[in-house]
């Protein structure tokens, strides 16, 4: 996996914690002077807020974020985990989707806790990424278990993943 950006300052005291609820509020809606890949941090940390109105804000900061200015950034290697995470989750449009599959940055363990209500498309994604398969073995379990898959898909998750050759 690629080595992900430096986290902003604010971003990593927010998750150390004892940030005044007003404070944290105000990041939840985005009022914070920063930059769209902190404030989508900042936000995939808040959703866990103890406080539910910070959690709501939060969520709808990261839910209303424009889908053209998000995908970008799925895209970019350096994205935390946690944002890609998020998307792939919780955000409904295949092309964010997808993009958050596709980056390398993302989690074996993220993609094996939905690799069994993927749908057909995004679970192609996975099914062809062998290196992924080869890594983690529990994910073509997971992937097995999605009702969703074509035959096809069924057919290539049973046959032995190609090992790349040792180099002499």
């Amino acid at each position: 996996m690629a080595e992900s950006r430096a986290t902003n300052p604010l971003v990593a005291q927010f998750r150390r914690g004892g940030v005044a609820r007003d404070l944290r509020l105000m990041a939840a809606q985005g009022l914070l002077p920063l930059k769209p890949e902190d404030l989508l941090e900042m936000w995939t940390e808040l959703v866990s807020d103890p406080d539910e109105g910070v959690r709501g804000a939060a969520e709808a900061s990261l839910t209303g974020f424009p889908a053209a200015e998000l995908l970008p950034i799925l895209k970019n290697r350096e994205t935390p985990p946690g944002v890609l995470g998020w998307a792939v989750s919780r955000r409904a449009e295949p092309e964010l989707r997808e993009a958050a599959l596709q980056n390398h940055s993302l989690p074996d363990e993220t993609i094996e806790q939905l690799a069994g209500t993927l749908p057909q498309a995004l679970a192609e994604l996975v099914v062809i990424n062998q290196t992924r398969l080869l890594r983690r073995t529990s994910l073509l379990v997971a992937l097995e278990a999605n009702a969703g898959l074509s035959n096809d898909q069924k057919r290539r998750l049973r046959q032995k993943p190609h090992q790349p050759h040792p180099r002499v």
